[in-house]
């Protein structure tokens, strides 16, 4: 699988980057040259670095008056009304902020993003089992970021697990927060992303439109 550098723009390009990531996945388990134990997926053994209860994502207050609802696979994200939602891309949902006159998602400072992939020959599939297969394969497609913790989580009421990592290019540095989840019948990747200068400005912000995301 080809290493994939990181780009300069702040949030869209990262997530293309992303949502390749999973499609590469599910293709070579489709095809064999990944191998994968449906008896796995479906009964995954206890990690031991794995905390047993989900830790909950507080929730702060935040206004979040605009609301986009995605009808295949349904889903919903909430951000705030001086913010602008970006769909240009059709394999992902952005919301950015429109701060320093951003015009679109790979030139402002901070959003957040959705994608979603079909799961293909993994339909039914464990977020945990998912989470095992497409780790080493999510790290290697960014080369030169950090990834420095993961966890178990809740988004709401869903199930999620959690990938801090750092990134630098063309010397601006970014921080990020990657969630995995899953449905009957689809893979998501959540994403908040900002220049790390200013991330703690907009970390109250990213938080609460991550927690708006709900399943349909």
């Amino acid at each position: 699988m080809p290493k994939r550098k990181l780009p300069a723009g702040v949030v869209a390009p990262l997530l293309i980057g992303v949502g390749v990531v999973v499609v590469l996945i599910i293709v070579l388990i489709a095809s064999g040259a990944l191998k994968f134990s449906a008896s796995v997926t479906r009964n995954p053994s206890p990690k031991s670095s794995r905390p047993e209860t989900p830790s909950p994502i507080p929730t702060p207050t935040i206004s979040l008056s605009q609301i986009y609802t995605h009808s295949s696979p349904a889903y919903s994200l909430n951000y705030p009304s001086d913010w602008a939602l970006d769909k240009s891309n059709p394999a992902m949902v952005m919301v950015y902020s429109k701060d320093d006159n951003a015009t679109s998602s790979d030139k402002a400072v901070a959003g957040v993003g959705v994608v979603s992939t079909p799961l293909g020959p993994l339909k039914g599939s464990k977020l945990s089992s998912l989470v095992d297969i497409s780790k080493n394969s999510i790290k290697q497609q960014f080369t030169g970021a950090t990834f420095s913790s993961e966890s178990d989580v809740k988004i709401g009421t869903l199930d999620a697990h959690l990938y801090n990592l750092t990134f630098a290019q063309d010397g601006i540095n970014f921080d990020a927060k990657l969630y995995l989840l899953v449905d009957e019948e689809n893979f998501y990747m959540v994403i908040s992303v900002a220049k790390k200068d200013v991330w703690s400005k907009y970390e109250t912000t990213l938080q609460t439109v991550v927690n708006s995301f709900k399943l349909l």
